[in-house]
């Protein structure tokens, strides 16, 4: 399951919890379910601490920092995980919990410190940096494409898809169709 589409299911970001004043992230209900992200996450690691148990780090490519608390298990190995990957199961480890559920909170990138000030609400994340990080994806892909079509020398115009037939543009279209299905583990 995505971790973008779990409800909020508990604490909220900045409401007052039994342990803290303001809470830096969001409780998403899930009851032991696999969680993916919709994005590649870099630098991921995982660890266990007193609080939010067995613990999951990792970077997207704005440097926003993703910290996934409270897991089961984190079958997962290396320092990426690709989008829609399944890398852990939520679960209900740590002392500040308080039933199965899902902790997600972002840090700013180039900040270090928990102070609250250095979070941002994942809920605003959802809205304003995925976009974002989804058409860096899709450009990419349009980046590819284009350049398979100078090297196979189908184009000669100043557009280089000017001059493909019919066949050709469908069989790109196809090939852009099975990048994205491997990519997104569609299959």
């Amino acid at each position: 399951m995505l971790v973008t589409d779990l409800k909020i299911g508990g604490y909220r970001f900045g409401s007052k919890t039994f342990y803290a004043a303001k809470h830096r992230g969001i409780d998403l209900k899930a009851d032991y379910v696999r969680i993916n992200f919709p994005v590649d996450l870099y630098d991921c690691k995982s660890s266990t601490n007193k609080g939010g148990g067995l613990t999951f780090y990792g970077t997207d490519k704005s440097g926003y920092v993703h910290r996934l608390m409270h897991l089961s298990k984190v079958p997962w190995q290396g320092t990426l995980v690709k989008a829609y990957a399944d890398f852990a199961t939520t679960g209900n480890s740590g002392k500040y919990t308080t039933g199965p559920h899902l902790h997600w909170d972002i840090r700013k990138p180039n900040t270090s410190s928990l102070a609250f000030g250095n979070f941002i609400d994942p809920e605003v994340w959802k809205k304003t940096v995925l976009p974002n990080l989804l058409k860096m994806e899709l450009q990419e892909w349009q980046k590819s494409f284009i350049k398979e079509a100078i090297e196979k020398g189908i184009s000669t115009g100043e557009n280089p898809l000017d001059n493909l037939t019919r066949v050709e543009c469908m069989g790109m279209v196809l090939k852009g169709i099975q990048y994205i299905e491997k990519k997104y583990n569609l299959k």
